[in-house]
């Protein structure tokens, strides 16, 4: 529980420890949320990084679709991020 969250799915990851938070000791627990808290702004930053990048893209005739669906999962991505940040900071220590 204490170790950096390092597994690829950073969403089950954070829920596995924020269910088993009111195992640890009291003062451990603020550790455990801070750690929950930067992998969040880590992977919100990485999409923010790609973001920026977007304008720059040369989408290939034909794949315009594509592009738009890929998109959209960038942006589902980040909406995901700033809730999960919106959250963390509701409920964890």
């Amino acid at each position: 529980m204490l170790d950096e969250p390092l597994t690829s799915s950073s969403e089950a990851t954070i829920l596995a420890r924020t269910y088993f938070m009111g195992l640890l000791e009291a003062e451990e627990r603020p550790t455990v949320a801070n750690r929950v808290r930067e992998r969040i702004r880590a992977d919100l930053a990485r999409l923010e990084e790609l973001k920026a990048q977007v304008p720059t893209f040369i989408v290939p005739e034909g794949l315009e679709d594509v592009a738009e669906y890929q998109l959209a999962t960038l942006q589902y991505g980040l909406a995901s991020g700033r809730t999960a940040l919106a959250w963390a900071d509701e409920h964890l220590p």
